[in-house]
């Protein structure tokens, strides 16, 4: 036998030899990358349930105090979500590309009231974890940012490939510009000290973009938004109900509620069983005053 057939043959033992040893290598690789991951999971959610505790201990004081020491646990009292932000960051770091890594900037764009905070962290979130199903509790999230709310859902909408997250972000960018809407409507006649409260709670530039901005515009926009919704994503679960039910109701209240529109006529029974119509009333001041018991 020659002496290139005889290292043949020891080379295929030594590999089928081998086979077996690099496949229990991976499989243990495999068990410790999970076993760790499960561990980094169980981190978050201590993290979180630490935070939900001091949250839950701090309003159990609110509710035993009296007024005056109820104005001190007001200003120094109340659980700071920055103390927490670093190590949820450090977690989210520990753990790239993970649904660790996932969690921790929802939690801190969730809680967070710093924009210095929870502003790169819906960066990492659109950056990182566009394909992630947790992307539908992150539009949420924007729903009354009106700075740059509009702008993110979009960028979640252009860039994610989930159906699901498409319709809820393109629903949420719909109520979005309703609140710019609103906003803008205020912002057209406010005096200073009314657009130093916006500008605390959105920043100067959106409060200076809205108070020139024609809230018919904004509201067309919506408008497109919530048929799109109909159109398209009607078929997404929200909230025990679909996106579909919900844009409709939205677009009635945009065609038919607005102010200096005509009320539609309701029917209904007065205290003393007597039916009657709002159109009854018509030229005459009404008030109308729905509520309910939940």
């Amino acid at each position: 036998m020659s002496i290139a057939i005889c290292a043949a043959i020891a080379l295929a033992i030594a590999t089928a030899h081998a086979a077996p040893a690099r496949a229990q290598d991976d499989a243990a690789k495999t068990r410790d990358e999970a076993s760790e991951l499960a561990a980094a999971e169980d981190r978050l959610a201590e993290l979180e349930e630490e935070f939900d505790d001091a949250r839950s201990a701090y309003w159990e004081r609110y509710e035993e105090a009296d007024e005056k020491e109820r104005q001190v646990l007001m200003e120094e009292g109340r659980p700071d979500p920055a103390q927490w932000v670093p190590r949820f960051r450090a977690l989210a770091d520990e753990f790239p590309g993970t649904e660790v890594a996932a969690g921790a900037p929802i939690w801190i764009a969730s809680n967070s009231q710093d924009p210095e905070q929870s502003g790169p962290a819906l960066d990492t979130l659109i950056a990182d974890h566009i394909e992630s199903p947790h992307m539908k509790t992150v539009c949420g999230m924007l729903t009354y940012r009106l700075g740059d709310g509009e702008a993110l859902l979009q960028k979640i909408y252009d860039s994610s490939p989930d159906h699901e997250v498409k319709g809820t972000a393109c629903y949420t960018m719909a109520r979005n510009l309703m609140q710019q809407v609103s906003a803008a409507r205020t912002l057209k006649d406010a005096d200073a000290d009314l657009k130093a409260v916006y500008e605390s709670w959105m920043g100067a530039d959106a409060t200076a973009r809205l108070s020139q901005t024609d809230p018919k515009v904004l509201a067309g926009k919506a408008e497109k938004l919530f048929e799109l919704v109909v159109g398209v994503y009607a078929d997404v679960p929200t909230r025990g109900a679909t996106l579909g039910k919900a844009a409709e109701c939205n677009l009635f209240e945009l065609r038919h509620l607005q102010i200096g529109m005509v009320a539609p006529d309701i029917e209904g029974e007065d205290i003393d069983g007597v039916a009657f119509k709002l159109s009854d009333y018509r030229g005459k001041v009404v008030v109308l005053d729905f509520w309910g018991d939940w």
